[in-house]
């Protein structure tokens, strides 16, 4: 099997296949990036169509320093904050390490099915800051260690650990609070990166895919 570095280069030289190849091993990780962070399935897919678009254009500019996955959900990264921002109604009010996605008006629902303690830490991940959704989703549910999610978001393999932790900190607190409200547990804290994962699907079909051949 090619890596994602000869595909890459064959991409670059003119084989539409070899792009096509490429897309589809980072798409699944990219709409799951999506798809608990946004309002709608619409907003999901159009943000994941966005990214690959993204891709294209950017190309050349991928040096092979972090692994390509990484770089494409670093431009993942990129646009989501960029829809944040345009939800918010100033620029200046949308903060990442403050802002959850459910106090920028996208609600607690997750377009994911699921079992009822899943969907609970799900909504739980989208009421807290969405900087720490990110490290934990990455970290849970793509099961990227530190340098990785160091290298999609632009920051330091040390402020990651930090994040994860805080992040932990921040779901704890959030799942109690969301947990009193309704007859539902998500059980012990130990499985609840098990359930995290287990809700999010491995294989994505979605009218978002690419139909037709990157050029």
């Amino acid at each position: 099997m090619a890596s994602d570095a000869e595909l890459l280069q064959r991409w670059r030289d003119g084989d539409a296949t070899a792009g096509n190849q490429l897309f589809q091993r980072c798409f699944a990780p990219i709409y799951r990036f999506f798809v608990n962070k946004t309002r709608s399935l619409a907003d999901t897919e159009e943000l994941t169509q966005n990214t690959f678009v993204a891709l294209m254009s950017a190309r050349e500019q991928f040096h092979g320093k972090s692994a390509f996955l990484t770089y494409a959900l670093g431009i993942a990264n990129n646009l989501l904050k960029h829809h944040y921002r345009s939800l918010a109604h100033q620029a200046e009010a949308f903060d990442p390490l403050t802002s959850s996605i459910a106090a920028l008006g996208a609600g607690a629902q997750t377009q994911l099915e699921c079992a009822e303690a899943e969907q609970l830490l799900l909504a739980a991940l989208r009421a807290i800051p969405v900087e720490f959704q990110t490290v934990l989703e990455l970290y849970y549910v793509e099961e990227l260690d530190p340098t990785e999610i160091g290298d999609t978001l632009g920051i330091n393999t040390n402020t990651v650990r930090s994040r994860i932790q805080r992040g932990r900190d921040h779901l704890r607190a959030k799942v109690s609070e969301l947990a009193a409200r309704v007859p539902v547990t998500p059980g012990d804290e130990d499985h609840w990166a098990q359930l995290i994962k287990r809700a999010f699907p491995a294989r994505v079909l979605s009218t978002a895919f690419m139909r037709d051949e990157p050029g």
